[in-house]
């Protein structure tokens, strides 16, 4: 059975920063430095597929303000670039085929240097919103907005109407599930640069352990380059950093155990057996009311594993607030191999650099919780990728 999809969509950084090779541009370039001679929107989506993505994001304007679509309420955009094609043609180029099979969301810099009306409170949140009003109607489904509240801290003063936006709230009883998100390039900038190289596949590895694994979706910036194409070498960083995370969960040592057991059963239909399915539709459940719960495996033979895979189903609600696993010693008995206070979605554990357990018995226990546990999947694996001296692979 081939692993879960990582939760990860890339990122797209494009615009006046690109020429100017700069991080943080001043809103007072010249739109005609904009030209990018060969930029290819399926070119992108190629880089998006190899990372196994259902969501990229493109953004759409960063604090320099210049717009990447041909926006009425500024002269500051692709329309008085050199080539407006050039990523005018990023925002509809969903309607011409390229974006899609994938959702498209956008970002959407709420500081701006280039619009005069910064400052003013009332006139800029109006400003702001009728650019997303704009976006948000003229160019198809967006699957998400994504945006911040950054600026430098010797800014114009400025109060984003964040609720004038849209709501946001979250609170741990709510009747949806919504992931947190994080955000890093794959570069050490955000805009593509000429003298930087991608980051090595030990370092964006040890970014998927504390994002996907974490429950996140993982937002990965690849900047494409001045002639507006994703650079080859990120091209094949994306490549071996998704073909790595498949092989290190391809293999589940804990697929066809001996026999699991577990502290109750609610029903037949919700044995511990049904951890083995990778479905949400299929899941352990406890007796009702039960405070605490434990599932065990006997592997059949000792195996060695350096990560592990717990999910909850998420459509049934996140309930886990505490949970240890544990492996059994001849000598030693049942000793800690990993613990957490949230499980979610998918939380995959890496043990520490080099270490490696060697175990036939295995033991999650869920020590607290919000409502009955419900556990639809739990295995192991073997991270080569994980072991110092294979660190260079």
């Amino acid at each position: 059975m081939a692993p879960a999809p990582v939760q990860l969509a890339p990122l797209f950084h494009f615009g006046v920063n690109t020429f100017t090779d700069s991080e943080r541009g001043s809103g007072h370039e010249s739109p005609s430095i904009f030209n990018p001679e060969r930029s290819n929107a399926s070119q992108w989506m190629d880089a998006a597929q190899s990372a196994g993505a259902q969501l990229v994001i493109l953004t759409v304007n960063h604090h320099d303000g210049f717009c990447l679509w041909p926006s009425a309420y500024t002269n500051f955009s692709v329309a008085s670039a050199r080539r407006e094609g050039g990523c005018g043609g990023r925002v509809r180029g969903r309607r011409q085929g390229a974006w899609i099979g994938r959702g498209c969301g956008f970002y959407l810099s709420p500081w701006d240097l280039h619009e005069s009306c910064y400052g003013d409170t009332l006139l800029y949140n109006e400003f702001y919103l009728a650019q997303l009003r704009e976006l948000l109607t003229g160019y198809g489904p967006i699957s998400e907005v994504w945006l911040d509240g950054a600026k430098s801290p010797t800014a114009m003063n400025m109060s984003y109407d964040f609720e004038l936006w849209y709501l946001m709230s979250g609170e741990s009883a709510g009747t949806d599930w919504l992931p947190p998100e994080c955000d890093i390039s794959i570069r050490p900038g955000w805009f593509w640069h000429r003298n930087e190289a991608p980051k090595s596949l030990e370092q964006l590895l040890d970014v998927f352990y504390k994002s996907s694994a974490r429950n996140c979706l993982l937002l990965l910036n690849v900047p494409p380059n001045s002639s507006g194409l994703i650079d080859e070498s990120d091209f094949q960083t994306l490549e071996r950093f998704s073909s790595a995370i498949d092989s290190i969960l391809s293999v589940n040592l804990a697929a066809n155990p001996l026999s699991v057991t577990a502290s109750s059963v609610r029903s037949s239909s919700f044995g511990p057996k049904q951890i083995l399915d990778e479905r949400m539709e299929t899941f352990w459940a406890p007796m009702q009311g039960e405070s605490t719960g434990w599932i065990e495996l006997d592997l059949g033979k000792v195996s060695k594993f350096n990560a592990l895979d717990i999910r909850e189903p998420v459509n049934m609600g996140q309930r886990v607030m505490e949970y240890l696993v544990e492996a059994c010693d001849s000598e030693l008995g049942w000793y800690l191999v990993s613990n957490g206070s949230t499980i979610g979605y998918r939380k995959v554990d890496r043990l520490e650099e080099d270490q490696v357990c060697a175990a036939r018995l295995i033991r999650l226990l869920i020590d607290a919780l919000r409502g009955d546990p419900l556990i639809c999947f739990f295995g192991l694996y073997f991270d080569m990728y994980n072991l110092r001296h294979l660190s260079s692979i």
